[in-house]
């Protein structure tokens, strides 16, 4: 994100700019300013908070693929919020929708 003295200059020169800073944006900026390129990332929102109490239902999931472009990308993700998993069954609130990921099937 913008410093608070690039807010007040205008000064913004960057090599690129990203614009929304959910988890592909700020994926991307931290992989790309980790490569040397001046980033510039754009998020109407307030900046996210540490998680904390019990899951949501609603969770992200990444594969092996995923995880190392994140650690490649000098980041991590907390280690009391992650477990491997073996497979992932999802389903839509009426029913009507089915989807499962199995590593196995991958394998």
């Amino acid at each position: 994100m913008m410093q608070q003295s690039e807010q007040r200059s205008g000064q913004n020169d960057h090599d690129v700019i990203i614009v929304g800073g959910g988890m592909v944006g700020a994926a991307l900026a931290a992989r790309l300013g980790h490569t040397g390129f001046s980033v510039g990332l754009v998020e109407q929102d307030d900046a996210p908070t540490p998680p904390s109490g019990d899951y949501d239902l609603r969770i992200s999931s990444l594969n092996a693929r995923s995880l190392a472009f994140v650690k490649a990308s000098g980041t991590s993700l907390p280690e009391e919020r992650s477990c491997p998993f073996r497979h992932i069954d999802v389903s839509n609130q009426d029913g009507t929708g089915h989807s499962l990921f199995s590593a196995k099937i991958a394998a």
